[in-house]
């Protein structure tokens, strides 16, 4: 057996788009222009490291970042962590490093350090947490804390309260029912002062920030982080297998993004044994080599993607309800080998031993975890490799067997990746949200046209709506049989040359002559349908596009960009402030 795999260090790659747009947000910031932003990811993702990313990149600006889940066990202590990080934030950005303490007198001397005016705002504060009984006013007082300190000295300040869920468990204590009422009330304070709130649990962002009682959406603009495309996926394998020394082929790569769907953590983990793999034997990474990674790693009693599917699951159980552990975890393995199962099929599979209203309640309380996902009627796993690590629980029981036996690791692997071909579809609908999000951003700015296949510059549209169309045409009234016709993203604006039809595709390989011929007829049939001419067809291919493909596209006027092209795009549409000037060649 081999030896287990060190602790992974942090490894920060492909998040260009993402820094790109904190680089906007802090730039805004200081010319007097806050952008609120809500970062979401799943666990492992890769949504911390980010903002330390952030905070790296921004070392002398005023960036204030909390843990929330480290910080809410009470009000006093969230209050006492908000405001030590806000003046230490703030002591960077003039100049100063503070070892601002968590005692009243080192809270007093930092706050006359940094400016005098700043004393009768921390008295008050303090007065309050002795008090012990105004939770309500306290919290109220303290988030409004780094916008005083942000206006007493003329400073720019980034807040960053991650794990942004946690902050409701502060409603335990009394007369806090407004906290939420608190929290909006700092966002809309006039001011230099900017929020980033991140959290991995989605499903409870999402929830929080809508809330009806005091909506929080409509001063968030979301930013999500997904999975890693194959682009990234090769970036982070390669620099890990080249600062160890090992050699690899180009497929290993390929073949690790397939095993791991482009999940930061698993691509790190696996990347790390194989590499360790190949050291001990042949000293080249190979597809095969990732395969059996891949299997150490899910099967192994000692390894890191073994240990953070005992943290998911941990996780996944921490209940206060008697008796609920139990069914959690039989929901979990259910779903996981029988996914996409319904929950009618996982009742009757359960109900012998548990209550039907509790495996209902278990399943509600895993998808607002994030643990599953329901779609149309059935449950699936968020997460594909944790499922695959529920499910071998048995092989897990005796790893040195399984692991010697050749027949039952592929037998493993195809199960596997039967069950991760739904995942890869899922990495799809996230890229398409992309490519739609990126669409949102159009203002009428002009950019080169090589960054869409063309020599002339491509002035973007004036963007009034941006959604699927989808047409139904029982008759062929718009081709030559029945038919259903759909555009993955339509662009409307005021002006006929602002309405775009745009094909985003993430599949295994290029766009063909057959799909750009599809795109042609689907965008014919529903500018027909509507009533509206499509000003452009855009044609986004982020694993490239055949030759005779490219040859259609420019002969019918087709834009095309390859994955490094939207990249590009999305970098400059994120310095961008107002639009640019066409030139004399802008079409």
């Amino acid at each position: 057996m081999l030896p287990p795999t060190v602790p992974l260090e942090p490894l920060f790659v492909d998040q260009a788009r993402e820094l790109e747009e904190f680089d906007s947000i802090l730039r805004s910031l200081a010319a007097g222009v806050r952008r609120h932003v809500a970062l979401l990811g799943l666990r492992r993702i890769g949504k911390t490291m980010l903002l330390d990313e952030v905070r790296h990149c921004h070392a002398t600006s005023a960036i204030a970042y909390l843990a929330l889940d480290e910080v809410v066990s009470s009000p006093e202590d969230f209050a006492r962590a908000l405001m030590a990080e806000t003046m230490r934030a703030a002591g960077i950005a003039t100049g100063r490093a503070f070892d601002v303490g968590a005692g009243g007198k080192a809270f007093r001397e930092t706050a006359t350090a940094l400016h005098p005016d700043l004393n009768s705002g921390i008295d008050h504060l303090l007065s309050l947490m002795s008090e012990g009984s105004s939770y309500g006013t306290l919290l109220a007082a303290v988030m409004r804390f780094p916008g005083e300190v942000s206006r007493v000295l003329d400073l720019p300040l980034l807040v960053m309260l991650d794990e942004f869920q946690e902050i409701v468990r502060l409603k335990a204590f009394p007369k806090t029912d407004n906290l939420m009422g608190a929290v909006r009330a700092a966002l809309d304070r006039r001011g230099k002062v900017a929020f980033v709130v991140a959290g991995s649990r989605v499903s409870v962002m999402r929830n929080l920030i809508a809330d009806s009682e005091s909506p929080l959406f409509t001063r968030f603009e979301q930013l999500e982080l997904g999975p890693f495309a194959s682009d990234g996926t090769n970036e982070l394998v390669t620099r890990i297998w080249s600062e160890t020394g090992a050699d690899y082929e180009p497929d290993a790569s390929v073949r690790l993004h397939e095993l791991t769907g482009g999940w930061p953590f698993y691509a790190h983990a696996v990347a790390s044994r194989a590499g360790q793999i190949a050291r001990a034997s042949t000293g080249k990474v190979a597809s095969d080599t990732v395969d059996l990674a891949f299997q150490h790693e899910i099967i192994g009693r000692v390894a890191n993607i073994g240990q953070n599917c005992r943290y998911l699951l941990e996780s996944a159980l921490r209940t206060d309800a008697n008796g609920m552990r139990n069914t959690l975890e039989a929901v979990l393995r259910q779903v996981a080998r029988w996914q996409p199962i319904s929950r009618a099929s996982v009742e009757r599979r359960l109900r012998r031993h548990h209550a039907h209203t509790r495996i209902h309640g278990a399943i509600n309380a895993l998808v607002d975890a994030d643990f599953l996902r329901e779609t149309g009627g059935l449950l699936e796993m968020v997460d594909p490799v944790f499922a695959l690590w529920l499910v071998v629980e048995p092989e897990r029981r005796d790893p040195e067997a399984v692991l010697s036996n050749s027949k039952a690791l592929r037998r493993m692997l195809d199960w596997y990746e039967a069950q991760h071909a739904q995942d890869r579809q899922e990495t799809g609908l996230l890229f398409e949200r992309r490519v739609e999000n990126l669409a949102r951003q159009f203002r009428g700015q002009t950019v080169a046209g090589t960054l869409f296949g063309v020599e002339y510059d491509v002035r973007l549209p004036v963007v009034s709506s941006v959604g699927k169309a989808r047409v139904d045409d029982p008759h062929g009234q718009y081709g030559d049989r029945p038919d259903t016709y759909e555009v993955d993203i339509v662009i409307t604006g005021e002006r006929p040359e602002d309405y775009w039809a745009i094909e985003a595709k993430h599949r295994r390989g290029a766009i063909t002559q057959a799909m750009v011929e599809r795109f042609l007829k689907n965008a014919y049939a529903i500018s027909k349908a509507k009533h509206l001419t499509f000003g452009r067809l855009w044609v986004v291919a982020p694993r490239g596009i055949r030759p005779d493909a490219l040859d259609l596209a420019r002969r019918e006027g087709v834009l095309v960009s390859r994955l490094r092209q939207l990249e590009r795009i999305e970098g400059l549409l994120a310095t961008d402030v107002a639009p640019m000037p066409p030139s004399d060649g802008a079409q």
